[in-house]
């Protein structure tokens, strides 16, 4: 005989199946006896449960008079038992009155504890004003109403399946008697709504309990039913409003849970073969949660990727995610949609202490740039943009906000555009979806709000605060794009200002930004110093830079100084210290990187034979300067007032001399560094050229040292030019970037070492790349990983025949099995990706090696033994004539598992071995492709399984797949009967 003890409460469920969560820290539940009151006093004289100390206050006399009235409980007849229990003296009645009464009593008897524990509350607030002992008998109040009242009114299949409510006890068979009469659940269903909305209407212990365990989860499935059954809807439209209720009855429920438990909740009975009306209802709800509530989106991602759990994260669950969030109900507006979701998308980004979280939250951002770029403008990147670069109308905004509070126009008074904790988030933003590895989605992110991002650095460089938080920012954003233009955009404006803004430091030390005054004078003195902060924080951001850029930015700026390149600075005309800039650039990068800049010498020659002929052009006699006027054939000299102003202007020799001497400290440094036999064929000829024009300086020292040294190194011998001379500097820099501390720059040496195996380029060997790929493997940030993820699958589609046997025996090996998981995930991915064309030896090495790992051999992991069975799995569904043969050997190694396997701790793999069959069975074209000998061996199996696991969700599974076998076999026997000749159709009974 089943208990109601035995049923354990309702338990936190998510899509992976009930999770048993106790109701309450109890004393063991023991079962108790069904013939009499003697028994139990017998177990109380042995001190078996029974307290030393009953209290006399109201809520213990309660609890005191509940445990006698329920202590004997016939379930061959529950309702008259309770109904003679509760109502003394009594005679029996209907059995619908009756339970309808009991309903009712129960229910009054909750409310009475609530109002007891109420009262008791208000004298101690610390702790729970149940007693330990008495939870027991509140716990059997919930099941009774749970078994006796709720379920007996719900319609069929609707709900949370009884026997997943019962993780103890689930073998024991608990039947439901179900009411038929459609107005006798209603009845019970409005009793029960209503009641329940009194108890969950107030604070305190009782509701607390109930929203822990049994109690809120069919508190909302009984709202739901009396709001989308067809019969139920009807019957209410004859009752008074008041008493209706309605979706804004439902909403007022829904309220109550968190977002993460109502997608658990949603989840589960999406699962359950429910009627039309309640399906499409719960569809309908669990696709509106991320945009009707404010934290939807994160709640989203927490349970899909399985972040509360502490499970594995796999790119699998991040697409899963993308395609969900992205994926807009047809009833709402895009606009407004996307606002919702982006806004909340946003927020998560700012928790930077939470990397998981942000990633998934980075990668759906990045995929919506991906499908659209103008929504992902529109309403996500100008949230960014709104709080960096202030927008005139911003401002305007914000001036006419201020004056209608203060009822003042006063100028003096500072407005606040963007206040500490917005300009804070934003950078926290930044920091989030800088480890992106994507370059269009971080251009077209950032580029508009570069300039103010610089200024924002020069204002925290200026207040002597950490600069390390956005310079990390600028260096990934050039790294990842090795955009020169933007950078060089940068050393233009190092002292950036905007027109209507400025940054200043808020009341609790942050950062905001703050309308401008009237322009103030700023003094030479102030000048000199922004310019010499910019200039150091520019020279560490570019020693943060590849070599690429450093040395094509230094060529920029000695083009700009010798003139040859105009100067245009944005919303301003040309400013005439820019030259004073550039001079301090040039002499900083020169000295400081000198040995970075020589590493390349193309560029470098370049550089310095274009500054030698600029610098012999000017030093070249001029002719005298005369002037024409118009009409006349008079020539006149120019006027002695226009002499002082030449004079004044003329320091281009001057600057030249200067530029001069750092090409020719350059000069040195790659001649000294470089051996001749690294120079190509073009680097010699552009020495060739320097040579000559070192010959012309005949005054200049230093340069008629070097040309000796020139000359000797002419002598030597010179190699041809490479034609992988850039992918051998692109792996350079891949290979850099993987040591490097910050997390962007490690993932784009990884993007990078993917591009070049995609181009199948010369420089990089199989091996050796692969060997980075599985270093990198180990790190435990997930966007790392999943970058590793990808740069394999390129080595798989590169040379399969090389790399797949590769990872196989690394998958195989002992060893990290984390690090072998993802491997795994490599291979499934490489499996869906090839589709028909995955066959003959590769699906031969695969399958044999799963089959190998299924088999139970000493301490093997059973995650692995899991993993396995998923690529069999996949292998399966991907092209089963690949595998025909392979068949056999899979189900021999299921039905071990299920027949030889018993232990609790081996559920997993039991239901992975389920989970198998039925991938064996829907990819074989049903049952035309499974070996004969097998389908009756694995349908009773199943069968027993079915009725004998220990697991709960092991026997559910099993039921299904059962049940499918059942379904294939009728409709073959249907198709059969189809294909009978006419002319037997009169042998037919």
């Amino acid at each position: 005989m089943v208990k109601i003890e035995d049923i354990t409460p309702m338990a936190k469920i998510g899509d992976k199946g009930p999770a048993e969560i106790p109701l309450m820290k109890a004393e063991p539940q023991v079962d108790t006896p069904t013939d009499g009151l003697q028994q139990l006093k017998e177990r109380s004289t042995k001190q078996l449960h029974k307290p030393q100390f009953l209290g006399n206050s109201p809520l213990d006399l309660l609890f005191q008079s509940l445990e006698v009235a329920l202590q004997d409980v016939n379930l061959d007849d529950p309702i008259g038992t309770l109904y003679s229990s509760l109502f003394q003296g009594a005679t029996h009645a209907s059995d619908s009155h009756m339970r309808l009464a009991v309903t009712d009593k129960l229910l009054a008897q909750l409310l009475a504890i609530q109002v007891q524990t109420i009262a008791a509350k208000a004298e101690n607030r610390d702790i729970i004003s149940i007693a330990l002992h008495d939870l027991k008998t509140f716990s059997k109040v919930l099941n009774l109403l749970l078994v006796q009242c709720v379920y007996p009114a719900l319609p069929t299949n609707v709900g949370i399946p009884l026997d997943q409510r019962r993780l103890k006890t689930f073998k024991k068979r608990l039947t439901v008697s179900k009411v038929t009469d459609t107005d006798e659940s209603f009845a019970l269903l409005m009793l029960l709504q209503r009641q329940l909305t009194a108890v969950f209407s107030k604070d305190g212990d009782v509701r607390d309990l109930l929203m822990k365990g049994t109690g809120y989860s069919d508190y909302l499935i009984i709202t739901m039913t009396l709001v989308t059954h067809p019969a139920f809807v009807e019957r209410q439209k004859a009752l008074p409003t008041a008493e209706r209720v309605t979706l804004e009855d439902f909403s007022l429920v829904e309220q109550l849970s968190s977002t993460y438990e109502l997608f658990s909740t949603y989840s589960l009975l999406m699962t359950i073969r429910s009627p039309v009306y309640f399906k499409g209802f719960v569809t309908r709800r669990i696709t509106h949660l991320p945009v009707d509530r404010a934290d939807g989106v994160r709640a989203l991602i927490e349970f899909i990727v399985g972040l509360r759990d502490g499970e594995d994260v796999s790119i699998e669950r991040f697409d899963h995610v993308a395609r969900i969030v992205l994926s807009k109900p047809q009833e709402m507006p895009t606009a407004a949609y996307f606002s919702n979701v982006c806004s909340q998308l946003y927020d998560i980004l700012v928790l930077i202490n939470q990397p998981v979280l942000t990633s998934v939250a980075a990668y759906v951002v990045e995929k919506l740039f991906e499908r659209n770029k103008l929504v992902c403008r529109d309403f996500f990147f100008k949230l960014i943009w709104s709080n960096l670069s202030p927008s005139p109308e911003t401002k305007q905004e914000e001036v006419k906000k201020r004056d209608e509070e203060s009822k003042t126009t006063d100028q003096e008074v500072a407005l606040t555009i963007t206040g500490e904790a917005k300009l804070n988030n934003t950078i926290n933003v930044l920091i989030s979806v800088s480890k992106k590895s994507s370059s269009g989605f971080l251009q077209a992110l950032l580029e508009p709000v570069l300039l103010p991002l610089w200024a924002y650095a020069m204002f925290v460089k200026r207040s002597k605060k950490l600069t390390e938080v956005v310079t990390n920012i600028l260096v990934s954003f050039f790294a990842i794009t090795d955009n020169s233009t933007l950078l060089d955009m940068v050393a233009k404006n190092l002292l950036f200002q905007s027109a209507g803004w400025a940054f200043q430091t808020g009341p609790n030390g942050l950062v905001v930004i703050e309308a401008t005054r009237p322009a103030v004078q700023v003094t030479n003195e102030r000048f000199f110093e922004d310019v010499e902060v910019a200039v150091e924080l520019y020279i560490g951001l570019l020693g943060d830079l590849s070599d690429s850029l450093l040395q094509g930015q230094f060529l920029r700026i000695v083009q700009r100084w010798m003139g040859v390149e105009t100067v245009e600075k944005l919303g301003e005309t040309e400013n005439p210290f820019v030259m004073l800039m550039d001079l301090r650039l040039l002499e900083g990068i020169g000295k400081k990187y000198k040995d970075r800049l020589a590493r390349s010498p193309k560029e470098i020659l370049d550089l310095v034979e274009y500054v030698l002929k600029g610098f012999l052009a000017e030093s070249a006699p001029q002719p005298e300067y005369t002037a024409i006027i118009p009409g006349s054939s008079v020539k006149e000299e120019a006027d002695s007032d226009d002499e002082d102003d030449f004079q004044d202007d003329g320091t281009g020799l001057a600057s030249s001399t200067a530029s001069l001497t750092v090409v020719l400290e350059l000069l040195s440094a790659i001649i000294t560094e470089t051996n001749p036999a690294e120079l190509s064929s073009t680097c010699f000829t552009v020495v060739t050229s320097i040579q000559g024009l070192l010959a012309q300086l005949e005054a200049n020292t230093a340069a008629q040292a070097l040309l000796s040294r020139i000359n000797t190194l002419l002598s030597g011998e010179q190699r041809p030019a490479s034609k992988s001379e850039a992918d051998a500097k692109t792996l350079t820099v891949a290979i850099t970037s993987l040591n490097d501390p910050l997390i962007p720059i490690r993932a784009h040496g990884l993007y990078l070492l993917r591009e070049l195996v995609n181009k199948k380029s010369d420089v990089v060997g199989l091996d050796f790349v692969v060997e980075l790929h599985l270093a990198q493997l180990k790190d435990p940030e997930p966007f790392i990983y999943l970058n590793v993820i990808k740069g394999l699958e390129a080595l798989l589609e590169w040379d399969r025949g090389k790399t797949l046997p590769l990872l196989v025996d690394l998958y195989q090996k002992d060893g990290n099995v984390d690090e072998r998981l993802r491997i795994g995930e490599v291979l499934l991915r490489f499996i869906q990706s090839t589709n028909e064309a995955f066959a003959g030896a590769w699906a031969d090495l695969v399958v044999g090696t799963t089959l190998r790992m299924i088999r139970r051999d000493g301490e093997a992991d059973n995650r692995m033994r899991m993993s396995a069975m998923s690529l069999l799995g996949v292998c399966c569904k991907t092209n089963p004539a690949a595998i025909s043969r392979h068949v056999s050997d899979a189900l021999d190694c299921t039905l071990g598992i299920l027949q030889l396997e018993k232990e609790q701790d081996a559920a997993i793999m039991r239901r992975a071995a389920i989970v198998l069959v039925h991938d064996l069975i829907m990819g074989s074209n049903g049952l035309d492709g499974f070996p004969k000998s097998y389908g009756l061996k694995c349908l009773n199996c199943l069968r027993y399984i079915t009725e004998t696991d220990v697991d709960l969700l092991t026997r559910e599974q099993a039921a299904n797949v059962a049940e499918l076998m059942r379904e294939l076999i009728n409709d073959k026997l249907m198709a059969n009967a189809e294909v009978i000749p006419q002319s037997y159709n009169r042998f037919r009974i």
